[in-house]
């Protein structure tokens, strides 16, 4: 979150989680910690403003997603199916 970052990964799905982390520039693998390394790291680490921009918009992103769908429900009113209750929607408009 806005902090370079060392990993030291324990088992194959941290391993790729780290090799994604490198990918990104965020961080780097290490067998070990060494502080030396991962100070060398960040004198150099600069942070992706424009993720962070993107990241603090995920919750109006997902309410507008949710807003979306549930009008296009809502739209099709309780005959598109033969009967809301058999849908398997369970959400409530308002």
């Amino acid at each position: 979150m806005g902090k370079p970052c060392m990993m030291v990964p324990a088992h194959v799905e941290q391993q790729c989680n780290a090799a994604d982390a490198e990918r990104e520039l965020v961080g780097f693998q290490s067998e070990s910690f060494d502080i030396n390394r991962l100070q060398a790291f960040a004198r150099g680490y600069e942070e992706d403003v424009e993720f962070r921009m993107w990241e603090n918009s995920a919750d109006a992103r997902i309410m507008a997603a949710v807003e979306s769908a549930c009008n296009e429900y809502r739209s099709m009113g309780e005959d598109a199916y033969g009967d809301a209750s058999n849908t398997g929607l369970v959400f409530e408009c308002s």
